[in-house]
C-alpha cells in the first residue's frame, strides 16, 4: 500500500525539480515517511532535542513549635496577724496548786489592822468573797496544799493561831465534811473535836515542834474566840483560807 504513494511522490519531485522550484519535506512530515527515500536514515536530525533531566529538589521543612507564653499571676493575700493571749490559770494575787480535777487557786485572808484580834466567821466569808471571781472559804485536798498553807501561815507578820475553812456538818450522818463543792473527797479525817456543839469549824495550828502533826479541827464560837478547854481559852481564829477553781477546773 505504501509503494504506490511513494512512486507518485517521487514523480512529483522530479517534476518540481525540473521546474526549478525547491520544496522540502521533512522526516516528520505527517503525509509520508519513506525509509526508502533518498534521505540517509543514519543522518542525525538537524534539530536536536536535549534530553530531559530530572532534578530532585530536596525541600527542608523547618518545624516551628509555638510555645504559649506563661503568665505568672501573683496574688497578694492580706495577712491577718492573730494575737493570741494566754489566759492565766489563776487570778492575780493567788497561789495555784494542782488537784485531781485541775488547778485550785487560793489565798489567805487576814485582818490587817489588828492580827491579834479574833476574826468572826461571817467576816471570813465576806472577806474571801471580796477577792472577787467566785472566791470563797476553801477546802483542803492535797498534802501540797497543807504544806503551802502551813508555810504561808508561819510567815505572816503576826502569829497565826487558827484558820477558818469551808466545813459543814451532815446531821443525817453526824459527820463533818468539806462543803465548798470543789474538793474531790469531802471526807475529813480525823473528825473535828466537837467542843462547841453547833459552832463553825476551824483548824487550830500546832506550832509546837515537840508535838506531832500540823494541828487539829475543832468547833468553835462564831466570833472566833476559839473554845474553852479545862477553863482555858484555846486561842482565837485570826485568818481564813480562801479559794476558787482555776481555768479548766472540772
Amino acid at each position: 500500500m505504501l509503494l504506490k504513494p511513494c512512486i507518485l511522490l517521487l514523480a512529483w519531485t522530479i517534476v518540481v525539480q525540473s521546474m526549478g522550484v525547491p520544496h522540502y519535506f521533512g522526516r516528520d512530515d505527517d503525509d509520508c515517511y519513506c525509509p526508502n527515500s533518498n534521505e540517509d536514515p543514519d543522518d542525525e536530525p538537524t534539530t536536536k532535542v536535549s534530553p530531559t533531566s530530572t532534578t530532585t529538589e530536596q525541600i527542608t521543612t523547618e518545624e516551628t513549635t509555638t510555645v504559649a507564653p506563661t503568665t505568672v499571676t501573683t496574688t497578694n493575700v492580706p495577712t491577718t496577724t492573730v494575737v493570741t493571749t494566754t489566759q492565766p490559770i489563776c487570778p492575780s494575787g493567788t497561789v495555784q496548786v494542782l488537784r485531781k480535777r485541775g488547778y485550785w487557786c487560793w489565798r489567805l485572808y487576814a485582818l490587817v489592822t489588828n492580827a491579834y484580834r479574833s476574826m468572826p466567821y461571817d467576816y471570813a466569808v465576806s472577806g474571801c468573797a471580796s477577792g472577787g471571781g467566785g472566791m470563797q472559804l476553801s477546802s483542803i485536798e492535797t498534802q501540797e496544799e497543807w504544806d503551802i498553807f502551813r508555810y504561808a501561815s508561819s510567815i505572816e507578820k503576826h502569829p497565826v493561831t487558827a484558820a477558818w475553812l469551808a466545813i459543814g456538818h451532815d446531821n443525817t450522818t453526824n459527820q463533818f465534811y468539806y462543803n465548798d463543792g470543789y474538793v474531790y473527797n469531802t471526807t475529813i479525817d480525823p473528825q473535828p473535836l466537837n467542843v462547841v456543839p453547833g459552832g463553825p469549824v476551824a483548824f487550830f495550828w500546832n506550832w509546837d515542834s515537840n508535838v506531832p502533826g500540823y494541828g487539829h479541827y475543832a468547833t468553835t464560837m462564831e466570833d472566833g474566840h476559839g473554845y474553852v478547854a479545862d477553863g482555858v481559852n484555846q486561842t482565837y481564829v485570826n485568818i481564813a483560807y480562801c479559794g476558787v477553781p482555776g481555768r479548766g477546773y472540772e
